[in-house]
């Protein structure tokens, strides 16, 4: 890095020289303080910090306070945060595939006190996938009751987050058979009609291969690597799920 107006000190520190002060590029910082003669000189917040950082921009850029550090850690925990509250449900899967799994491969997630199955009914209700699914039943409805079991594939619909995280977790389950009851109106001042969602969906839960040409190198990467292979080392355990619900839908 060479900043305007400097000049490179000995060789045998590679430091650059500012003014009063020395700038380590190793570290992107100042190693001493400007001479207070030059505090507030400029007229400017920067010539107030006499420890300014450079940040790669020196004559745009300073760190006043010392927090940027500080900063870049808050974010990344926010981020994180976020990323397992969206995919609860894909992490809590593949958790039971790690541990789980090897002691009973055949469950039942639809009690009221099953973390995963709790998940899996708050993403169900919200699924653009389901929602769509439940509008054209409804539309073919003659009598009070439409029901049919039909194959669900949930990575069309990876633009809503729900889905995305059914999409990671479920994938394709060809076992979904959805009841839709008409119940009546919701209320008086109201035109939507109130109908019972009733829910059953079973599958296993497994990872095949995926091929760059089909899915991209990034997913293809983060599937092979995180569960095909482990799947196929032991590392993970292939098992059964089931799951059923019932809900309140107003259309």
């Amino acid at each position: 890095m060479w900043l305007p107006g400097t000049y490179i000190s000995p060789a045998e520190t590679g430091l650059y020289y500012l003014q009063s002060r020395y700038y380590d590029a190793s570290v992107g910082r100042f190693v001493n303080g400007d001479d207070v003669a030059f505090l507030g000189i400029a007229g400017a917040v920067l010539s107030c910090n006499l420890f300014a950082y450079c940040y790669n921009a020196p004559l745009f850029f300073a760190d006043y306070f010392g927090k940027i550090p500080q900063a870049i850690v808050v974010i990344t925990r926010i981020c994180a945060a976020l990323f397992v509250s969206t995919f609860a449900l894909s992490i809590a899967m593949y958790a039971y595939a790690t541990i789980g799994a090897g002691f009973d491969n055949n469950i039942d997630i639809s009690s009221w006190w099953n973390p995963i199955g709790n998940l899996m009914k708050n993403r169900l209700e919200n699924s653009k996938h389901i929602e769509e699914r439940i509008k054209s039943y409804i539309r073919h409805m003659s009598k009070k009751t439409y029901s049919k079991k039909e194959h669900i594939n949930f990575g069309s619909g990876k633009k809503n987050m729900k889905d995305m995280d059914l999409w990671l977790s479920v994938g394709n389950a060809s076992n979904c058979k959805l009841t839709v009851t008409k119940k009546g109106k919701k209320s008086w001042f109201s035109s939507k009609y109130a109908y019972k969602i009733k829910i059953e969906l079973s599958d296993l839960y497994d990872f095949e291969k995926f091929s760059i040409e089909k899915n991209g190198l990034i997913i293809t990467a983060i599937n092979n690597a995180l569960g095909y292979y482990p799947m196929n080392w032991g590392i993970l355990k292939s098992y059964n799920w089931k799951i059923k619900h019932e809900f309140n839908y107003y259309y």
